[in-house]
């Protein structure tokens, strides 16, 4: 006993002389400990901020109560002409009840995001107005049968969200909207949303503390559809129609496999293609893990809600933080066998005094790990300085906090592996030499070309990286300045569009032949969106090709006659629409004349396809344009004359009268037509910019990746030619 204790006190007295020669070497050399710190605090940041993102990111859906067993209902349009949508046709919710009563499906649930202003607040006598509220919902009491993580401080599903006129709210937006102490006083209180639409406050939720990527905070009940004007602007029992903002999710009973779950689905898969002839194009319906919904660009998360994760980009960011580490950690290397020389005595004494090499080693490793040490405070605050930095790019929520358990996890593991990685092969070579020819000052010339080759290559690879990061960032801001240069078939200038959910049509004509006579608007239309946007529409269109009938997934524009003429879309062949409120026929793209089987546009004038089991003629044929990001071709589409349809109003200012001129005459008008309604725009280009966020965020980061590359290896290299000099002293 007393022989361990002596042992266990022995190697604390050797710990502590340990971390005193570290903190003397390391300021001896002060120039070389400024270095290495600088060059670890960042490859360190680096990694610290990408865990952080990565952390977040990959936590979202999985704390929600039997999330393996929740699945997104997509429509799958099969055929020549196949894509998805993760949208439903709305028929489909009530055909459900009926066609899936008694299978393994628990619940489901039929989603309808809407964005909106909440203007009226009536907290004690003030009028407040909280515009574009983009956390809403339409839905049911089967929303909480589906996602059970939700607490209720007042209410229930059944209660609270099975009448028309009916709202539940989290505590946050109770409080926010009529600033309350006492959340539960908002029982009974009416809001109005848009302009027209009143609900009265009938349950209130605790705020979700669980990420997902559910992030409603207000829900107005699905009954309201049918008793107001929303019935409009979410038709019911359509079954022509796909709009990715009508999402339908079903949780699963225990056990059944997914395969199983989609041979369900047949029934409404039958319902959906009624009419149709049986084929290999008829439209099915497939199932999402929740788990993927975060992470998949293709079909996107929910109308108005944050863009998906991208799980490459993630990994991507992983490996230049590694990179970044891994260049100061060569850094530290070349200038520690480089220091070896200096410190050759040192060691040549402690050996012949009895040191022994694996002791030499764990003294330098102790060095290492000193310096790594005193290199977290700094790595910490670069790592809030990047967060800030990039704040417009990264997701709302993501502030872990710098002091979190897993962040502390995360950089004690960071010390240890930063000091194996930049300390074992310099703790090798220093604890290696020969006791007589380090008390000379003599290396082993086996030994010195050893370390000089080494620090010759590493140098090598530490340049050849920051030029790959060069390189990258060339491609990716050329890319950038292709994807917003490229002619997207239509005229994006000086174009804003207004959204007027909920106000009415007759108001909304109002507004349009309003704006005519502002002398800086030239153009107006009507429209349910503008030629690119995030969300989209997509309904079924059936026409012959060789004889035989082809069914195809077009996406759709319902507009007035003007929107041809504001975007200066090129109209190939045939005339313009003419004046409807109804569809009565269509413009179709040259990608969709195309997939009827005509060789030129003039061709398919004149013709008609079938929708909604109506013949449709197509009065002309459009040049090809965008109507999504470069992620995606250009699908078929069609241009439609739908005036009830057309929600938005869209107007073109003129490029000589000042922007924000006219847009006070816009907002003089806009209050004279609505009242105190809030006044939503948005123009065209800032929508095509958000379409290509990912893009720049990620042109941001490998800019800034290349520029701490390049530091950091510039770095290392003025240390290395700083001891160049220092030896060849005598001989300058």
């Amino acid at each position: 006993m007393a022989h361990a204790l002596k042992r266990t006190r022995k190697k604390i007295a050797m710990f502590q002389n340990n971390i005193k020669t570290a903190w003397r070497s390391l300021l001896r050399n002060k120039l070389q400990t400024g270095i290495n710190i600088v060059g670890l605090a960042i490859g360190i940041a680096g990694c610290l901020s990408v865990f952080m993102l990565a952390e977040y990111e990959l936590g979202f859906n999985k704390d929600i109560v039997d999330a393996e067993r929740i699945y997104r209902v997509v429509t799958k349009f099969n055929g020549p002409f196949a894509g998805q949508n993760p949208g439903v046709p709305t028929g489909v919710e009530e055909t459900a009840a009926t066609l899936l009563k008694g299978t393994d499906v628990q619940s489901f649930l039929h989603t309808y995001p809407a964005q909106v202003s909440v203007p009226n607040e009536f907290s004690k006598g003030n009028l407040k107005k909280f515009s574009h509220q983009k956390d809403i919902v339409v839905t049911g009491p089967s929303y909480f049968d589906l996602i059970q993580n939700y607490v209720w401080v007042s209410g229930s599903p059944r209660q609270s969200l099975s009448e028309p006129f009916q709202v539940v709210l989290t505590e946050s937006k109770a409080k926010q909207y009529f600033g309350l102490k006492d959340v539960q006083e908002a029982i009974g209180r009416e809001l109005i949303y848009g302009d027209s639409l009143r609900l009265t406050v009938s349950g209130i939720l605790q705020d979700p503390s669980f990420r997902s990527d559910f992030v409603f905070n207000d829900f107005i009940s699905a009954q309201t559809i049918k008793s107001s004007f929303l019935k409009d602007e979410f038709p019911m029992n359509e079954w022509q129609s796909v709009r990715s903002a009508d999402q339908f999710f079903i949780k699963t009973a225990e056990g059944v496999t997914q395969e199983a779950m989609v041979a369900m689905l047949e029934p409404l898969a039958k319902r959906s293609n009624e009419g149709e002839e049986a084929g290999d194009d008829n439209t099915e319906f497939s199932l999402q893990p929740l788990a993927d919904l975060h992470f998949d660009q293709s079909l996107g998360i929910f109308d108005f809600s944050r863009a998906p994760a991208h799980k490459p980009t993630l990994f991507g960011l992983m490996l230049i933080a590694g990179l970044l580490l891994l260049i100061a950690a060569i850094n530290f290397i070349n200038l520690s066998t480089v220091q070896a020389t200096q410190r050759s005595k040192e060691t040549g004494v402690r050996k012949v005094i009895g040191a022994s090499r694996s002791q030499l080693k764990w003294q330098f490793l102790t060095e290492t790990a000193l310096l790594t040490v005193l290199t977290i405070p700094v790595a910490m605050a670069l790592s809030e300085l990047s967060l800030r930095y990039f704040d417009e790019y990264l997701p709302e929520g993501l502030g872990m906090g710098l002091w979190s358990v897993k962040v502390l996890l995360f950089l004690s593991g960071s010390v240890v592996l930063v000091t194996f990685l930049a300390g074992l092969y310099p703790s090798f070579v220093m604890s290696s030499y020969h006791p007589a020819f380090a008390i000379k000052n003599r290396m082993n010339s086996r030994q010195g070309s050893h370390s000089s080759n080494l620090r010759r290559g590493l140098i090598i690879f530490q340049f050849v990286l920051a030029q790959a990061f060069i390189i990258g960032a060339v491609m990716i801001g050329r890319q950038m300045n292709f994807v917003l240069q490229k002619d997207l078939g239509f005229n994006k200038d000086s174009v804003v569009y207004f959204s007027n959910w909920g106000q009415g049509a007759s108001k909304r004509d109002i507004f349009r032949d309003r704006l005519r006579q502002i002398p800086g608007v030239i153009a107006t239309t009507l429209q349910n969106k503008p030629p690119i946007e995030w969300g989209y529409q997509t309904s079924i269109l059936n026409f012959d090709v060789a004889g035989e009938k082809v069914e195809s997934e077009v996406h759709f524009r319902y507009v007035d006659t003007a929107f041809v003429n504001l975007y200066d879309i090129e109209l190939l062949a045939g005339r313009n629409l003419l004046p409807s409120d109804t569809t009565t026929e269509f413009l179709i793209n040259e990608t969709l004349a195309k997939n009827m089987g005509f060789q030129s546009p003039a061709d398919a004038v004149g013709t008609t396809v079938e929708y909604g089991s109506r013949p449709m003629l197509i009065a002309g044929v459009v040049k090809d344009f965008h109507v999504r990001s470069f992620h995606h071709a250009i699908p078929p589409t069609a241009i439609t004359n739908s005036t009830s349809n057309a929600w938005s109003v869209a107007a073109k200012i003129a490029p000589e009268q000042p922007f924000p001129a006219v847009m006070d005459q816009v907002k003089q008008v806009w209050s004279e037509v609505y009242g105190d309604a809030d006044m939503h725009y948005f123009t065209l280009h800032e929508t095509i910019d958000k379409l290509y966020a990912a893009e720049a965020r990620t042109a941001k980061l490998i800019n800034t990746a290349t520029g701490l590359a390049i530091l950091v290896s510039c770095l290392g290299l003025f240390g290395l030619a700083f001891y160049t000099v220092t030896q060849r002293s005598k001989e300058i």
